[in-house]
């Protein structure tokens, strides 16, 4: 019998939070929306983000505000490689980008 009581509140209290958990959820997501709303009417620049359409908000909020290096391309207007990039089309000679302007290693490719 003593098990079956506590599987009972167990269950209460698992199904209670999820509840709350929901209930919470729901407002700020309906506060959220009002607030963009009210970005739109005002004129403002309609929010955009760059995480995936199956996203979780904490992704989309991150997309939301990229890094300021980062951009698209991976690199920003003013990032070592533009700038390597825009002397070397002064030269008019390639030039390699040394390994501090590079951010993402690469591994060299196995001929398979």
């Amino acid at each position: 019998m003593l098990p079956l009581v506590l599987l009972f509140v167990f269950w209460y209290c698992h199904k209670r939070g999820r509840e709350v958990r929901l209930e919470k959820e729901r407002l700020l997501t309906e506060n959220e929306i009002a607030a963009l709303q009210a970005q739109i009417s005002a004129g403002g620049p309609a929010p955009t983000t760059f995480a995936p359409p199956d996203a979780s908000i904490e992704e989309v909020e991150a997309g939301m505000h990229p890094e300021p290096e980062r951009t698209e391309g991976g690199y920003a207007a003013g990032g070592s490689l533009a700038k390597e990039m825009a002397k070397e089309k002064q030269a008019g000679e390639p030039s390699q980008p040394s390994a501090s302007s590079a951010t993402h290693s690469v591994p060299p490719s196995q001929g398979t």
